[in-house]
């Protein structure tokens, strides 16, 4: 599959995965499909293989990250990595969520699962997220905030993962043997 057939804004990951889905879910089951927030309480989440690094094997720590999850197939779908698109969950978690012996606390790794379905109807951002000083911090994409009937921005509650409040919270290794292994 080629990442080009998607739309695509660099550090959007949660629009471009609900823009993603919503694609993919005209010739897949829905009930396939979770969304991952790759994040922790610290905000603080190592990951490898991403475009943006220039560190050796695009070593990266991120606030959050989205990427989309085939449940049935075990792929993972990131338009930000440099692995294969999608990838087999099992080649995802070895190379871009290793757990090297020695990181801190701070850095494990933590995993919001929601189920694609949810996602389409419940995500909502106004891209403040994104603003400092009344700036973007990168360019915005090219189509209009993605809206719900009565939210215009519910984004922070799918990355703060002190609270439970969508979906459910999964270590790396706890995600890894009920979904992966």
């Amino acid at each position: 599959m080629n990442k080009s057939l998607f739309k695509y804004t660099k550090c959007y990951c949660e629009e471009n995965i609900y823009l993603l889905l919503k694609k993919l879910a005209v010739s897949h089951p829905i009930t396939d499909f979770s969304v991952l927030f790759l994040s922790n309480k610290r905000k603080t989440f190592p990951i490898w293989y991403q475009k943006a690094s220039k560190e050796p094997e695009g070593f990266t720590v991120w606030d959050y990250h989205v990427v989309l999850f085939d449940q049935k197939q075990k792929l993972v779908y990131d338009l930000d990595t440099s692995l294969s698109f999608p990838e087999t969950g099992t080649n995802y978690f070895s190379k871009a969520l290793k757990f090297p012996t020695g990181f801190r606390e701070d850095f494990i790794q933590e995993i919001r699962e929601v189920s694609g379905q949810f996602y389409l109807t419940d995500f909502a951002s106004d891209r403040s997220h994104m603003l400092k000083n009344e700036e973007y911090l990168s360019p915005v994409p090219d189509y209009d905030c993605i809206q719900t009937k009565t939210t215009t921005n519910n984004l922070p509650e799918y990355f703060d993962f002190k609270s439970k409040a969508k979906g459910s919270i999964f270590t790396r290794d706890e995600f890894w043997y009920k979904f992966i292994q």
